[in-house]
């Protein structure tokens, strides 16, 4: 008998299939590895937003500084127009030391922050004023916001600090 012949009387080899056991075993495995790498994913991940944060934190002071060195003194922390409208506050005068000059130079100072012709600039969301740990960029009006304050202490209402005015 030739070998082809021997292939056609012999019978196919049973196909294999997956046993519930080994099903189960295969389920058992996934869920317990998955329980060991999720929670460092969300350590991981948390990590990262605290990083970014600080070096948000970082940019800022450094603007705050090249501010200080070019105009003697730290930004206003906020400017009001002698009716009480405000103006533009101390995050606003760091844009340009912040890797956003074009931004600073579109807004028109003279008119308020939300006037008509001022509203478009203020639409965009300045990654350094951002805190990765908060999903949030935008108010409900479609505004960038800015997740980090001020010390009310240092940044007053249209008067500015130097750091030589403050003392330990």
């Amino acid at each position: 008998m030739s070998t082809s012949a021997q292939n056609v009387d012999s019978e196919p080899e049973p196909e294999r299939s997956w046993s519930w056991t080994s099903l189960g075993v295969t389920a058992v495995c996934v869920i317990v590895l998955a329980s060991v790498l999720v929670p460092q994913i969300v350590k991981a991940r948390n990590e990262a937003r605290r990083i970014q944060s600080r070096n948000n934190l970082k940019q800022i002071g450094l603007a705050l500084q090249n501010y200080h060195d070019v105009h003697e003194t730290l930004p206003i922390g906020g400017s009001f127009a002698t009716d009480g409208t405000p103006m533009h506050g101390w995050n606003f005068r760091l844009v340009p030391y912040l890797e956003a000059s074009s931004l600073y130079s579109d807004v028109n100072q003279h008119l308020p922050w939300d006037h008509p012709v001022n509203e478009s600039r203020f639409r965009i969301s300045i990654p350094a004023w951002r805190n990765p740990a908060f999903d949030v960029r935008y108010d409900r009006d479609g505004r960038g916001l800015t997740h980090y304050m001020g010390n009310p202490s240092v940044f007053h209402r249209n008067e500015s600090v130097s750091l030589k005015d403050m003392t330990a």
